[in-house]
């Protein structure tokens, strides 16, 4: 049976975040890989690779648009690369991304149920 990574706790420099539901995603930097054949003659051979330039980690979410969260938001950018992002799974198991840094200016909709969208992007993750 497996176990769903739903429900888990979102820290963003070790301070617990409320995000809107169903809206975490992050790419854990791997970077993407590259299938280059090689040829010798009539004998061809495959060679994969990493491309390092994309091995970068990505988190985003949405977030309510309230006073506090515009607040938390404009301390994060100020932080450029210094934010560390934690994603505590119910297993236990933590994803955290380091030297992360919000890349994009957020566009807040302001509104009764206004929401923001964060990104950040930096380092790739490690798993603690």
């Amino acid at each position: 049976m497996a176990t769903s990574l739903v429900g888990g706790q979102l820290l963003i420099n070790d301070q617990a975040v409320a995000i809107i539901s169903n809206s975490f995603k992050m790419k854990l930097g791997g970077g993407d890989k590259v299938v280059t054949p090689q040829v010798s003659g009539t004998s061809v051979d495959v060679v994969e690779a990493i491309d390092y330039t994309t091995a970068k980690g990505m988190v985003a979410f949405d977030m309510l648009a309230t006073v506090e969260n515009d607040e938390l938001i404009r301390g994060w950018r100020s932080n450029g690369l210094g934010n560390v992002v934690k994603y505590v799974a119910t297993t236990g198991v933590t994803t955290v991304f380091q030297k992360m840094c919000m890349y994009t200016d957020p566009e807040i909709n302001v509104s009764s149920d206004g929401v923001i969208s964060v990104e950040f992007e930096g380092s790739p993750s490690v798993t603690a």
